[in-house]
């Protein structure tokens, strides 16, 4: 799928419960907008650990040798937990959070709670995303 064919949807609220179900679900737009926010987060991520490296090389020979050496390797394993997270395809991903989501919601005292089946295989095709009609 390419972007093209589908509207990204930053605008979706995933402190709200339908919005992060469905940010979970098959939908081939929901798998397109985790890849999207997926790639956006670990270009952030690798970027922010790299102007942050970049600053503790030039403090290297300045009196703030010693904090450099401090957030140095910080800065590194940042880096490192990006590139590893990117590792892990879409599937495992999805079926962590999904199971995080459940356990959370269950905790929460929704004990009968489980991920909906209509968010699943070729029905999710047919769900929306909410406030996308």
């Amino acid at each position: 799928m390419t972007p093209a064919s589908w509207p990204p949807l930053p605008h979706l609220d995933l402190a709200d419960h339908a919005a992060y179900e469905w940010l979970l679900s098959d939908h081939p737009w929901a798998r397109a907008e985790r890849e999207r926010r997926r790639a956006a987060h670990h270009a952030r991520e690798t970027g922010q650990a790299g102007q942050i490296l970049q600053i503790c090389d030039r403090l290297d020979d300045s009196p703030l040798a010693g904090l450099a050496d401090t957030v140095r390797p910080m800065a590194e394993r940042s880096a490192l937990e990006a590139e590893v997270e990117a590792v892990y395809d879409d599937t495992t991903h999805v079926a962590d959070a999904r199971r995080r989501l459940e356990i959370a919601r269950q905790v929460a005292g929704h004990t009968a709670y489980r991920y909906p089946t209509a968010l699943l295989g070729g029905a999710a095709r047919h769900q929306p995303p909410p406030g996308v009609d």
